[in-house]
């Protein structure tokens, strides 16, 4: 694990299906029959890969896929490349300086895709689930609101 580094970073801006509309106070985010875009990001390292995804919602955020795209291409890879996976604690501050948080807290959605990417990556290479990273036990049923 200890010589487990970000090898790779890749973006793929995908057009999902939309089934049902769905919105926030600021306006629609999803509208049923057209296409939603989802940004997924690969984050490989020794032969594992892990997988995260950002949802852009302009109506919500600031961030549009082509600004969550860029943003991961052209800042957060190139400055995590090389890194130890598990040091996830120096990857947020590497992402904070390099995107400043500013007057807002600096592109949230290109950041956690990442993030999501690297915590796959590492409950993969533990070959355990990422709840079980972050403690949570297997359950065979999920409540909902």
């Amino acid at each position: 694990m200890k010589g487990l580094v970000v090898e790779r970073v890749e973006t793929f801006a995908v057009a999902l299906p939309t089934l049902r509309s769905f919105g926030v106070a600021g306006g629609a985010v999803a509208v049923a029959g057209r296409p939603s875009v989802r940004v997924l990001v690969k984050v490989s390292a020794d032969g594992v890969s892990g997988w995260g995804e950002a949802t852009p919602i302009p109506a919500w955020t600031y961030e549009t896929a082509e600004s969550i795209v860029s943003t991961i291409d052209r800042y957060l890879a190139p400055a995590i490349l090389g890194r130890p996976c598990w040091d996830l604690d120096g990857v947020t501050s590497v992402f904070d300086r390099v995107i400043n948080r500013g007057f807002s807290i600096g592109a949230p959605l290109a950041k956690s895709a990442v993030d999501m990417a690297l915590h796959d990556l590492l409950g993969r290479a533990l070959g355990v689930p990422v709840g079980v990273l972050w403690g949570q036990r297997r359950a065979e049923e999920i409540e909902l609101g």
